[in-house]
């Protein structure tokens, strides 16, 4: 009987968009603003066929796998079927994939581009302590970590990236270029992939199921199907940011 409640809630929109905001946010990464500049470069006028590749690489697979782990209920569901020690195995390279490249990359590129970019004269130690005691009061409670993103985190990046999109579409630096790869599709496929957002939906699925969960949604079909609308919402967000980037870096004279 204690079940009901839990059984009969109803999907609230305002949990959908919080929560998927918040998947957005922490999709968007360091490698969601390298990568897609350096592919749209390289692409030039054959830009178009190089978004659908990063699209699917970069976008809809990272979601389907968050997706795919849902419907499971947990990631060791999926790697028994490789080998009992895989979950073991892929955790342990996920954490120092994390350690040494990730969060190392996610800072400097905050820092360098965000701060030294437009501010050369700013220490790059004393930002590097703040950017972690930020991070830290976002990811200390992991009851509250996703409302936190987004709430706050996710309207202020959304506003930032509008506004050098805008920029970058009102006042071009060039025009389309002959592209520099013999494939723009298959590179920017594979570009996708060094996004890290598949591995991220590895990482991060049991905090999603988590706070789906603690908002209410304990029932399978329920959690499945709040995974999925804000999994939408996260495929709706991230082309909308991802092909911003591309677009200028395929402007960019080399």
């Amino acid at each position: 009987m204690n079940n009901m409640p839990s059984e009969s809630k109803s999907i609230k929109v305002k949990d959908v968009l919080i929560l998927g905001f918040a998947f957005f946010a922490t999709y968007f990464g360091a490698g969601n603003l390298i990568f897609p500049p350096q592919l749209g470069l390289v692409s030039g006028s054959s830009y178009g066929s190089a978004l659908i590749g990063l699209t699917l690489s970069g976008i809809l697979l990272p979601v389907f796998a968050l997706l795919i782990i849902s419907f499971h209920g947990e990631v060791r569901r999926i790697t028994d079927h490789v080998g009992i020690y895989t979950y073991n195995i892929l955790l342990a390279l996920l954490m120092v994939i994390c350690t040494f490249v990730s969060i190392p990359r996610t800072c400097a590129t905050a820092i360098q581009l965000g701060i030294q970019g437009n501010f050369p004269e700013v220490p790059f130690i004393p930002c590097v302590v703040g950017y972690f005691l930020i991070s830290f009061w976002f990811t200390a409670d992991e009851n509250s970590v996703l409302d936190k993103i987004g709430k706050y985190l996710t309207p202020l990046l959304a506003l930032i990236l509008i506004v050098i999109g805008s920029l970058g579409v009102i006042l071009p630096i060039g025009t389309p270029v002959t592209a520099t790869v013999d494939n723009p599709f298959v590179n920017a496929f594979l570009g996708g992939y060094n996004t890290g957002d598949v591995l991220v939906s590895f990482i991060m699925a049991a905090l999603f199921i988590h706070s789906i969960e603690n908002k209410g949604y304990k029932m399978a079909g329920q959690r499945n199907q709040m995974m999925l609308y804000c999994g939408v919402v996260t495929i709706i967000l991230l082309p909308s940011y991802l092909w911003q980037p591309s677009f200028y870096g395929c402007l960019c004279k080399r």
